[in-house]
């Protein structure tokens, strides 16, 4: 009897038994998804943070090259030299415009011509007592003398402001300029030093109506990514 007792009450002692079983589960399945949510946070912070550091160590190899790089032109000139960081991009339509990071207390001067190891970036137009103004030659109001460094053809290198083009002014149509000649400063202008890169020649145009060629030059020096340039004197200090 006592077989058969069971065997008709099991079913229901398991039905009974089945809300607190279901809800255990539950609970059980809640729990492990819970703590693979938070191990999940956990490696995607633990991933942003390695890419963080790698970020901030291949900057600081950037950084040291540039540095070496700078150190290593600054021997081969005979001007006095100084290394000077870019702290920011000052708030200038053109965008052409950096605060460096030296002033009047360490000698800058207002016309103080500033190099990379790439070439010719611009001049010093404003300075205070611990940092100055960079204006590069890509400003509109920016102008250099430059020679052709294959012809020794001379002309004025003018910025373009946005998208940092240069154009070389006033070159007759019958001077032969090429795609990928190469201008340099001719330091005529007694600031910035002879013989060094300001921009090659990218496109070359000759429109009928006009009196002279319409060339564009793309700047030698690489405008996008500097952390530290080189101010140098003017030739004639």
């Amino acid at each position: 009897m006592r077989y058969w007792v069971q065997t008709v009450l099991s079913p229901l002692q398991y039905s009974v038994g089945m809300p607190a079983r279901v809800f255990y589960k539950t609970m059980q399945t809640f729990s492990s998804h819970q703590t693979l949510l938070r191990e999940n946070k956990s490696l995607e912070m633990q991933l942003i943070l390695f890419k963080l550091q790698q970020q901030h160590f291949q900057d600081l190899e950037r950084e040291n090259k540039q540095l070496r790089d700078l150190l290593r032109i600054a021997q081969g000139l005979s001007m006095r030299v100084m290394v000077a960081e870019v702290l920011y991009i000052a708030a200038d339509a053109q965008g052409t415009e950096w605060i460096l990071d030296q002033g009047e207390t360490r000698g800058v001067h207002i016309g103080q011509p500033v190099l990379n190891v790439n070439g010719v970036l611009g001049q010093i137009v404003e300075v205070g007592p611990i940092t100055s103004r960079l204006m590069l030659i890509t400003d509109t109001m920016s102008g250099i003398p430059v020679e052709s460094a294959t012809t020794g053809m001379r002309a004025i290198l003018q910025g373009q402001g946005a998208g940092h083009a240069l154009s070389l002014m006033f070159i007759p149509k019958t001077e032969h300029v090429d795609i990928g000649d190469i201008f340099v400063s001719s330091g005529i202008d007694g600031h910035f030093p002879r013989g060094y890169p300001v921009g090659q020649v990218v496109s070359v145009e000759s429109a009928p109506t006009e009196q002279f060629l319409s060339i564009r030059v793309a700047p030698a020096a690489n405008i996008n990514r500097q952390s530290y340039v080189l101010l140098v004197e003017h030739a004639n200090d």
